[in-house]
């Protein structure tokens, strides 16, 4: 009998990687082994394959008996699957103990920058392989100047600031005087009670931020300490929109440029009448009418099939404004 000189081979563990960033997000994206151990289902409880490459369906991912979530499971060329979950700390969790039973190793890879809601997923399917990646494709080849070259770029330059957003999601920053609501409609603003709220001037000492869902698109929504005036801090620093609220009629707090003024209160007075939104954080009043606001202030269309010509990559952005400064 003859004996190997080497060192027996052992063989690797599956691994599964989580490919969504870090952050406030609606959406968590993993890349799993189809040898996982984890079983797809239809909502009738149907057993279901996992899909070939290219093939996309909506399935239940299930561990034994217990469901773990539902999503979207994109088949890959490697035998792997691209599965686009909800984004919530539980699911991560659940996941991830659920690969550990079963031998699978989790990578929790967290790039800088990914799909971090289901509209953002959209858009980066397109920009991959999609519309958007043949826009680019052509954009540098010899149909650059044909009509519809130039209409496909025109329309995806229109959701320059959406795409951005889609890839970074802007901090809107709420400032203020003391006891001016903030804390208040922070808190109704995100559906939830996250920030402490008392009738004591500075109760908020320092910014408090939260994941806040507009139009289904993930922002950032930071409260802040009470001011005098804007000068007095950095009230405005990296924020892409700034919410002044405040109770006074005009504002008793100089306006920053480009802030949106929003008068707090509103469930113990009669509307305002200098252009304000009226909001009340107790009652909820105004507080679609601000989401809408800040959604049209940052750039965020209403949910359509445009949407997957969003230029949500970076080096897409950068193309397409080096292609509109030329046709400029």
């Amino acid at each position: 009998m003859g004996f190997g000189t080497g060192r027996a081979s052992v063989a690797e563990p599956p691994t599964a990687r989580r490919t969504s960033p870090r952050g406030a997000s609606a959406l968590s994206a993993w890349c799993l082994p189809t040898t996982c151990g984890l079983t797809l289902q239809a909502r009738n409880g149907r057993r279901l394959a996992w899909p070939a490459c290219d093939d996309v369906i909506v399935a239940r991912l299930f561990d034994g008996d217990e469901c773990l979530d539902e999503g979207v499971v994109v088949g890959r060329a490697d035998g792997a699957a691209d599965v686009f979950l909800h984004g919530g700390d539980g699911v991560a969790r659940a996941l991830g103990a659920a690969l550990a039973r079963r031998g699978v190793m989790a990578l929790d890879t967290s790039p800088a920058s990914g799909p971090r809601c289901w509209r953002a997923a959209v858009a980066w399917a397109s920009a991959r392989s999609g519309a958007l990646a043949q826009l680019m494709e052509r954009l540098d080849g010899a149909a650059a100047g044909t009509p519809s070259t130039q209409a496909d770029a025109r329309r995806a330059c229109a959701l320059l600031p959406f795409g951005a957003c889609l890839d970074e999601p802007p901090v809107v920053r709420l400032v203020g005087r003391p006891n001016a609501g903030k804390s208040t409609l922070f808190n109704a603003l995100l559906g939830r009670r996250r920030a402490l709220v008392s009738p004591v001037a500075g109760t908020t000492r320092d910014a408090v931020r939260a994941p806040w869902l507009v139009r289904g698109v993930p922002v950032q929504l930071e409260d802040t300490a009470g001011v005098e005036a804007l000068g007095d801090v950095d009230a405005v620093g990296a924020a892409a929109l700034v919410l002044l609220v405040t109770t006074a009629s005009p504002p008793s707090v100089e306006a920053a440029p480009g802030a949106l003024v929003v008068r707090s209160h509103a469930d113990q007075r009669r509307a305002a009448t200098y252009g304000a939104l009226d909001v009340s954080g107790l009652t909820g009043a105004g507080v679609a009418a601000l989401e809408a606001a800040v959604a049209d202030r940052l750039a965020i269309p209403a949910s359509t099939a445009d949407d997957c010509w969003a230029p949500v990559w970076a080096e897409h952005r950068a193309q397409l404004v080096t292609w509109a400064a030329a046709e400029a």
